[in-house]
């Protein structure tokens, strides 16, 4: 069952609590210039046996008065928030905003007097969760990236009804993150975003519990044997409230990164399912493509390993142009065509590529020299893609071919010696020159 636009229904049971306590809320809706926090409100409404207050685009003073002068068992937040370096800043109003450290006291006292979730329905709440885990909140929701104020609000629909039904806090959040994937077609990936963080020494927080009045007598000891940092005890869930095209780059660089990890690890089926959820996410983010084409390289699956180069590439992804012409040299032995990419590739190159991708896009261009009789040409790029990576195999036994070829035997026989020490056979470029620098090693 979710919320509605109209108040949802609860059936007796559920609706009767146990005692006739309320679950006190301090909802602060800061400034909301781009986004609907009225529909954040209109969601806390609709909570049965809930006391709210409201802080709409309060000063600091209030929200603060607020905090040491009442105990709260939730606070919540709805509005704008970023994160800066390690710290997050919440903006309360037009013209003031807040870290966690200036309401650090205000906060520490309402710990004190049974503060049991914190919520921020806000962008980028990361800093804001390093902060708050030193106070040691039982549980925490957060956002991780940017998304749309849509997915936010519907997040919180979802868990606030689960969770004022009985259902545990951690499965409500749960539940409610795979309910988003019903908005996936419109925003990639919003069923992988929300983000809890969890005191693993405290027992489940229910709706019930807080109505009971669980309070700061049953935690001193309980915060005592909590000492993890953000991470260790969090289940990474993730979400935030608007600015979602903004936002796209962060959450595909994040989703690449994960990737990268996992194909790092091995883990290749799953390394293949975050680029492609990178690729849905941002349809122009070269290095996705690239990554997967590697994978798909390794696995010897061709026609995928060239499709996907061929998106880096025209996507402006110089080390694309060095992995299409390699292709063209093993698999057609097409020269000319594996030049033209090697060059396209040394014209696209910016100081953030690196040497080593520079270093690459010389090494095939030599290559294609050398297939193409050029060797004179030949020699000079493999030089120069030595002198910026003496570690790839290839260049090493390429340029010991094309110093044979121009009858430069001594200087070849030391170049075979680095090729057959450094080759590895199961490296498609490198097993193409292992035979050939056995042969040229064997004694005369």
């Amino acid at each position: 069952m979710a919320f509605s636009t109209s108040p949802f229904d609860v059936s007796p049971a559920a609706a009767t609590p146990w005692f006739k306590s309320k679950v006190r809320i301090l909802a602060i809706l800061g400034h909301s210039d781009g986004i609907d926090t009225e529909r954040d409100r209109a969601l806390l409404k609709q909570l049965p046996n809930a006391d709210i207050a409201f802080l709409v685009e309060e000063s600091r003073k209030e929200i603060s008065d607020r905090l040491w002068e009442q105990a709260w068992d939730i606070i919540f937040f709805a509005g704008h928030s970023k994160t800066e370096g390690e710290t997050g800043r919440i903006y309360i109003n037009p013209t003031e905003s807040l870290t966690i450290d200036e309401l650090w006291y205000a906060l520490k006292k309402a710990v004190e007097r049974g503060l049991q979730l914190a919520i921020f329905n806000s962008c980028d709440g990361l800093g804001l969760a390093q902060k708050l885990d030193d106070l040691q909140i039982p549980q925490m929701i957060v956002m991780r990236e940017l998304v749309p104020d849509r997915v936010a609000q519907e997040f919180l629909k979802y868990f606030l009804t689960a969770f004022a039904l009985g259902t545990p806090l951690s499965l409500a959040v749960r539940d409610a993150r795979e309910r988003l994937q019903g908005l996936e077609g419109q925003f990639p990936c919003a069923s992988w975003l929300p983000v809890v963080y969890q005191n693993p020494a405290e027992e489940p927080l229910t709706w019930r519990e807080m109505q009971r009045g669980r309070r700061s007598q049953e935690r001193p000891q309980v915060l005592q044997r909590w000492k993890p940092k953000i991470g260790a005890a969090a289940l990474l869930l993730g979400l935030v409230g608007g600015g979602w095209q903004w936002g796209k780059p962060h959450l595909a660089r994040w989703a690449n990164n994960s990737g990268y990890q996992q194909y790092q690890n091995g883990e290749w089926g799953s390394a293949l399912a975050n680029w492609k959820r990178t690729q849905k996410i941002d349809p122009d983010h070269p290095v996705a493509y690239y990554s997967q084409a590697i994978v798909c390289d390794r696995a010897r699956d061709l026609d995928c390993a060239r499709t996907n180069y061929q998106k880096a590439a025209q996507r402006g992804l110089p080390a694309a142009y060095s992995r299409l012409a390699r292709l063209h040299i093993l698999e057609e032995q097409n020269y000319q065509i594996a030049a033209q990419l090697a060059w396209q590739g040394l014209d696209l190159l910016t100081e953030e590529d690196g040497d080593i991708v520079k270093a690459s896009l010389l090494t095939y261009l030599g290559w294609a020299r050398w297939g193409t009789k050029r060797l004179p040409d030949a020699q000079k790029h493999l030089r120069e893609s030595l002198i910026l990576d003496r570690d790839r195999a290839v260049t090493y036994c390429l340029l010991a071919q094309v110093l044979q070829d121009q009858d430069q035997i001594a200087e070849a026989l030391e170049y075979w010696q680095f090729c057959h020490h450094r080759a590895q056979p199961d490296e498609p470029d490198d097993d193409f020159w292992i035979e050939r620098a056995r042969q040229q090693l064997q004694p005369r």
